[in-house]
């Protein structure tokens, strides 16, 4: 994933956002929060300060609640790793 990467919340990210219904951890919402089209990837590492942002951005991004802003190519390597809740 590149560090210049832009996400957008899916509608499933936006449903997230209001109704918690899907279990995501305080830093997987943290970093979901933060996703809005205008952070990159570098600027959400900063912003989080978390050592795994990039892996919770990939889990997001292969669970549905974010995707590429529009023009940003989707890394199929990122979108096919295994990422577990927690």
């Amino acid at each position: 994933m590149k560090a210049e990467t832009l996400f957008n919340k899916t509608a499933r990210g936006k449903a997230e956002m209001e109704a918690r219904s899907h279990g995501l951890s305080a830093r997987q919402r943290r970093v979901l929060i933060l996703i809005n089209g205008h952070n990159d990837v570098a600027e959400l590492q900063r912003l989080v300060q978390l050592d795994d942002a990039i892996d919770i951005v990939g889990f997001l991004l292969a669970e549905g609640f974010i995707e590429p802003a529009s023009g940003e190519p989707q890394s199929t390597s990122v979108a096919a790793r295994d990422y577990s809740l927690g």
